[in-house]
C-alpha cells in the first residue's frame, strides 16, 4: 500500500511538473496557446490637446477607455453617464466621452468611456480602424479596409 502511494504522488508531481512546463510555455507565447498582454502606441486627441498614450489593447472590452485626469487634459468631450457592466459583472456609472484616435496610420473618432487608471483600447475602437491583433507576433495589424476614413 505504501509503494503504491509513493508511485501515485510520483505520478501527481510528474503531471504538475507537466502541466506547470504547459503553462510556462503558454505564458511565454511559444506554441501559439497564449497570447500574452499586447500594448500599442496610440495618439488621442481632444478638443484641447494631443498625447501619444501607451495602451492595453483589450479584446474582451466593448469600448475603450482612458483615465479622468487625461480625458482633462485632452479636453474630452463628454456624451453624459451611462452605465456599464464590468467583465466581473459588477455594474457602474460612468462618464463617456469622443476622442479621435490614430493608429499605425489608421484614424476616426472613438467612443471612450471615462474610467480607471490605465488607458484600455476596446474592440469597437479596433473594428473601426480595421485592425485587429495577431496572437503570433502580438503586435496589431489591419483586419481589412477602414469602416470610416477621415482625410
Amino acid at each position: 500500500m505504501e509503494e503504491r502511494h509513493r508511485g501515485t504522488l510520483a505520478q501527481r508531481d510528474k503531471g504538475k511538473n507537466r502541466d506547470s512546463a504547459k503553462r510556462a510555455e503558454m505564458e511565454s507565447g511559444v506554441g501559439g496557446g497564449y497570447m500574452g498582454h499586447v500594448f500599442v502606441d496610440v495618439y488621442l486627441e481632444g478638443t484641447k490637446d494631443q498625447e501619444k498614450v501607451t495602451m492595453l489593447v483589450d479584446t474582451g472590452a466593448t469600448l475603450s477607455a482612458i483615465p479622468g485626469d487625461l480625458a482633462d487634459r485632452l479636453g474630452v468631450p463628454r456624451l453624459g453617464p451611462r452605465r456599464v457592466q464590468l467583465a466581473d459583472g459588477k455594474e457602474l456609472t460612468v462618464e463617456a466621452g469622443v476622442v479621435h484616435v490614430k493608429i499605425n496610420g489608421r484614424e476616426a473618432p472613438t467612443t471612450v468611456l471615462i474610467l480607471g487608471n490605465e488607458p484600455l483600447l476596446g474592440v469597437e475602437t479596433l473594428e473601426t480602424l480595421g485592425l485587429k491583433v495577431n496572437p503570433h507576433t502580438r503586435q496589431l495589424e489591419p483586419a481589412r479596409s477602414f469602416v470610416l476614413r477621415l482625410k
